[in-house]
């Protein structure tokens, strides 16, 4: 993994909010009176969810992104990122989330640091469906679920949800957990563009990641800690020699086939 300056990873998170920002400017879904932009920039003023005096309220957003949809074994995780509730630090944005982007582009470590942030400074949600629900539901219709959760456990509702393309509330399965469901958009690379479904997609994996560590000690020959139920040699090694655990995921054609 490539080093980054300091400077290059505050431009990074710049680029990210700005994002959000643009958004929160220009889609007014239908329903949703016109509103302004929150006071809190890119270019690097402290945190803020707070609309100038006089001004109309502004549109609120929730981003959202998953953890493990292609894994073999334990559950898919969404994390869910909302609005700006303190600014623990007094720090620009820009400083306070440095290095914040995509996880999969973030070292365990920083994932770490930024998760405990992202917590205290934003109003967040995660949820999960088991590998038990995956495989009564499917992936897709789980992932759903998941994000329902997500936004559930969240505890406050948004005007406008902000999704990783693939990855949807709107499902007939979650209609009773869920009835009113607020407008979506849905971005190609979504964890690389938006600063809240990037950091969403820190919790998520942030949180799937420690799950599937405790399942290790539960079942040790398939070393969940290091491959977090992907398929990896040595988990593939483990299917063949003593078959599924009760957390993998039976659907899933390679599981029986290993």
């Amino acid at each position: 993994m490539a080093v980054r300056s300091c400077r290059d990873l505050a431009t990074r998170v710049a680029e990210l909010c700005a994002f959000d920002n643009r958004i929160i400017l220009s889609v007014v879904p239908s329903g949703i009176a016109t509103s302004n932009a929150t006071s809190g920039s890119p270019s690097g003023r402290a945190l803020s969810n707070k609309a100038a005096s006089g001004s109309p309220k502004p549109l609120t957003v929730a981003g959202f992104d998953e953890a493990g949809r292609g894994a073999l074994a334990g559950p898919v995780v969404v994390g869910c990122v909302g609005s700006v509730k303190s600014n623990p630090s007094g720090l620009s944005i820009t400083d306070y989330l440095s290095g914040l982007d995509d996880s999969k582009r973030v070292s365990p470590k920083k994932r770490e640091k930024l998760f405990g942030r992202i917590l205290l400074a934003f109003c967040c949600g995660v949820g999960a469906a088991s590998s038990e629900e995956i495989d009564r539901m499917g992936i897709v219709a789980a992932s759903s679920l998941a994000a329902s959760r997500a936004y559930l456990s969240m505890g406050n509702s948004v005007d406008l949800l902000l999704l990783d393309r693939g990855l949807s509330l709107n499902k007939p399965s979650i209609a009773q957990l869920s009835p009113t469901i607020p407008p979506e958009l849905s971005f190609t690379c979504g964890d690389s563009k938006s600063l809240r479904i990037a950091a969403a997609s820190i919790l998520a994996k942030v949180t799937r990641d420690r799950m599937m560590t405790r399942s290790a000690a539960c079942f040790p020959r398939y070393e969940f800690a290091k491959n977090k139920g992907y398929g990896t040699p040595v988990h593939l090694a483990a299917l063949r020699e003593i078959g599924p655990s009760p957390i993998h995921r039976m659907t899933f054609k390679t599981v029986p086939l290993a």
